[in-house]
């Protein structure tokens, strides 16, 4: 994020609105790791050997995400991933992000409209 900033693709407060209206309300919900289960982890593992994109470099042949994938354990959609989802199934995990998000968005609006540094 920095590379954008010291570059100028955009402004301090530009960068920080598309974080919180994008990045921060999933975050809030699901975090980094069970976001990728949502996602499922067949298709996380099919972007991670995607050749023409490795901003860290290629993950190893056996990463966990991979081995996971071919294990079956694709997260919601198969109800197991890096947590269970066989006890409340697939659709009512979706269900209970989909209302969460909601939620959080709609908190998010209201911190938008009056943010912090905000003159008064």
């Amino acid at each position: 994020m920095i590379g954008l900033l010291q570059e100028g693709y955009c402004s301090a407060e530009m960068l920080d609105l598309a974080v919180k209206t994008s990045l921060m309300p999933r975050g809030l919900l699901l975090g980094v790791v069970q976001r990728m289960d949502f996602n499922g982890l067949d298709m996380v593992a099919g972007g991670l050997r995607n050749k023409s994109f490795e901003p860290f470099g290629a993950p190893p042949e056996d990463n966990i995400i991979e081995t996971m994938a071919e294990k079956g354990e694709l997260g919601v959609k198969s109800g197991v991933g890096f947590r269970d989802y066989s006890e409340e199934g697939a659709a009512a995990a979706l269900r209970k992000r989909d209302r969460d998000l909601l939620r959080s968005v709609k908190l998010a609006r209201s911190f938008m409209e009056d943010p912090i540094g905000k003159e008064r």
